[in-house]
């Protein structure tokens, strides 16, 4: 059924004209089930449009009963959304009427680039996405994005519509907030809920954020946020792993712990140090005292031994006086011998005489361990006379 449309070139009715938005948003609908999409069971690939009114750029568009509209069946595994618009169109000759479009579009919610945006000339406005799947003739899921403008206010119901409605100065009710399309301080056009919260101007806050804050506590529960109490503490509980933050009990017994271990270690680090140095000690000591009495019995041995070898190479000296008749002069000699006591010396000893005369000349002949011969000589030129010669003998 074709839309009956007001406001193109032609007359207008004072009933037109009262139920005209004009000077309204841009677009919108009348009533909650005005041109609303919905499923359409009983033809496959399709969609039904309900009844009602809708408005757009000047334009008022009469349903005046529901319409049906095809869809083309999506390719072998595609995934579809079709865009559902009213087109208005001014060019023809007086203008309109209005029509309801399916504009085929891709595997996301996205408006089409297909959508003409062309107020006075040719223009969509957008009512619902439809979804569709390959092997399915019935749409999975309809998105509705119409809007309705009444009394100074627009609601939506779909947050995809704010991409058709962003015009600057727009201000658009969803989901219980009022969003605003305006001028941000860095300098670019978006939505944001009205009044904005930045860091210095204050704003509308999430009621779940209200809550948050309001549950805040300093005691230690569970996805609460954290503030202090009037003494400016707070509690948490014990961390449960490496990236957690800790409270005062865990540290405590954790410095205990660690004071106990390094007592512990000292303690035992010092034990083996009294253990190992009284060891290294009683074995110095004792090899030392080892040391000491084999070189105690080698020096010992050693004097002993030096001290036999003395005793037994060392003989006490042999004295003796000899008496010697007289000696006639002019070179005659006697050969007088000597004994040792017997078994005094171990070899022959050193032996000195001294003659108690000065004629007298002594020459030693021979000497043995027992005895020795010596020789009496006067070279004067007189009879020497009766004299004594003194001997020594001596073991070296």
């Amino acid at each position: 059924m074709a839309l009956v449309s007001s406001f193109y070139d032609g007359p207008v009715t004072e009933g037109d004209r009262a139920r005209n938005r004009a000077g309204a948003p841009d677009y919108g609908v009348y009533g909650t089930g005005d041109f609303k999409v919905v499923a359409n069971g009983a033809v496959p690939l399709s969609v039904k449009v309900k009844a009602g009114r809708a408005h757009g750029w000047g334009v008022t568009d009469l349903l005046e009963a529901d319409e049906t509209l095809m869809c083309e069946a999506p390719g072998a595994g595609v995934t579809r959304w079709d865009l559902i618009v009213v087109r208005r169109n001014w060019q023809p000759l007086g203008g309109g009427p209005s029509t309801l479009v399916v504009i085929k579009g891709g595997p996301t919610t996205l408006i089409p680039a297909g959508r003409k945006v062309g107020p006075g000339v040719e223009d969509d406005q957008p009512i619902a996405m439809v979804g569709w799947k390959a092997g399915q003739t019935a749409p999975f899921q309809i998105i509705d994005l119409r809007c309705w403008a009444h009394n100074g206010g627009v609601e939506i119901a779909n947050e995809i519509a704010f991409e058709y409605l962003a015009r600057p100065g727009a201000a658009v009710h969803y989901a219980g907030w009022t969003w605003r399309y305006a001028l941000e301080d860095n300098g670019v056009w978006e939505w944001s809920m009205a009044p904005g919260v930045t860091s210095t101007r204050d704003g509308i806050m999430l009621a779940t954020d209200k809550k948050k804050l309001d549950d805040a506590t300093a005691i230690d529960t569970a996805n609460a946020l954290m503030r202090r109490d009037g003494n400016g503490r707070a509690r948490i509980k014990n961390p449960a792993g490496s990236m957690d933050i800790t409270n005062k009990g865990s540290v405590d017994a954790l410095i205990a712990s660690a004071r106990s271990y390094a007592a512990s270690q000292a303690s035992s680090a010092l034990a083996s140090a009294k253990s190992y140095a009284a060891s290294q000690a009683s074995s110095a000591l004792a090899s030392a005292k080892s040391y000491a009495a084999s070189q105690a019995s080698t020096a010992l041995n050693s004097a002993k031994n030096y001290a036999l070898g003395l005793v037994k190479n060392l003989r006490p000296a042999a004295t003796g006086t000899r008496g010697v008749g007289s000696v006639s002069d002019g070179g005659s000699a006697v050969n007088l011998p000597i004994t040792f006591p017997p078994g005094r010396f171990s070899k022959a000893p050193g032996v000195t005489f001294t003659p108690h005369s000065s004629r007298i000349n002594i020459g030693i002949q021979s000497i043995s361990k027992d005895g020795a011969f010596f020789t009496a000589s006067n070279y004067s030129g007189a009879a020497s006379g009766s004299f004594d010669v003194t001997w020594t003998a001596v073991q070296e």
